[in-house]
């Protein structure tokens, strides 16, 4: 009889494994949107991929208010061979109930219709996209926790605009506790930000963050002082604008799990070349970094086995 009730309990506990284990989906759709003089290309193309994202996505797991979760990674297939590259196509899916793994295939398609004769002729172009993702349902007890960046160190100065040079700051709040990482993307390298490469062992799988605490890390002030003895934040981080550009996009991946999460392996100095050799010579530090698409591929791994991590995405606008 106890062996009975022994492999009955076994079998009730697989069942309830197997019965939390995310639902995953490769789904298809499309979406069109007027192109006005007001957008540019980039600009359409983002639009109408963000609309055909969020119908996929609805088609696959239905609706409900969310915190928009993305990743921006695309496959396309190359004969034999997978091609993988990077873009900064935000992903909008809000009032959905899932998120997206991988974008596999996008394809766009403008339309041009001819109205009106004569002089008052006029053509109105239409772009649409077509989309292939993989995607994953989102369990809907996700925690609703708060992140902005910041221009000074206060929980209500949110910025997502900044100049080179300027420093930048982030405001984290959430219900419940759970740990915290933070990652700045170019499109070529990833950094780490959070946890700091000098922080102890005990932090590299994420900070640990307390219920209801607001938090304003990359401060050096006192009351920005949340580690006690084990750390002391000295430093500041400044964006940097890549050569030639006067206004480049970046992206902050803040990722945050009940449980901390396995660092991927990192290389110290991948972004050093962002330093000027006076920089060099002050002893200036750049964060533990990885290419952009091994962070990607790391990423989309914890994903579809972590059902406790979310991810909040911030594109921030960086000027000459």
């Amino acid at each position: 009889m106890k062996t009975i009730k022994l492999l009955i309990l076994l079998l009730l506990v697989t069942a309830s494994t197997y019965a939390q284990k995310p639902e995953t989906k490769i789904v298809s759709a499309q979406a069109s949107e007027e192109w006005t003089s007001r957008e540019s290309e980039t600009d359409i193309k983002r639009i109408t991929l963000d609309k055909a994202i969020t119908e996929a996505l609805e088609k696959a797991f239905g609706r409900m208010y969310i915190q928009g979760n993305s990743t921006y990674i695309r496959n396309e297939q190359t004969g034999e061979s997978v091609k993988t590259s990077t873009n900064f196509d935000m992903v909008s899916n809000t009032y959905v109930k899932g998120k997206v793994l991988q974008i596999i295939d996008e394809k766009y398609d403008l339309h041009e219709q001819e109205y009106g004769k004569g002089k008052k002729k006029y053509v109105v172009k239409t772009m649409i996209c077509k989309v292939k993702i993989e995607a994953i349902k989102i369990d809907e007890t996700a925690v609703a926790f708060e992140c902005q960046t910041l221009g000074q160190p206060h929980p209500n100065a949110g910025q997502t605009d900044f100049k080179e040079e300027d420093a930048v700051f982030l405001y984290f709040s959430s219900p419940e506790k759970g740990y915290i990482s933070v990652y700045l993307d170019d499109t070529n390298v990833s950094e780490l930000l959070l946890p700091w490469r000098d922080m102890p062992d005990k932090f590299q799988g994420g900070i640990p963050v307390e219920p209801n605490k607001k938090y304003v890390f990359f401060s050096s002030k006192e009351e920005h002082q949340f580690f006690a003895d084990d750390y002391r934040w000295g430093i500041s981080f400044e964006f940097y604008n890549p050569e030639g550009s006067s206004r480049a996009i970046q992206r902050l991946f803040v990722l945050y799990s009940k449980q901390p999460l396995n660092k991927p392996k990192l290389k110290e100095e991948l972004s050093i070349e962002m330093l000027t050799d006076q920089e060099k010579e002050d002893n200036w530090s750049v964060p533990s970094s990885m290419k952009s698409e091994d962070f990607q591929r790391w990423l989309i791994t914890n994903r579809q086995k972590r059902a406790d991590l979310q991810v909040k995405i911030i594109d921030v606008v960086v000027s000459k």
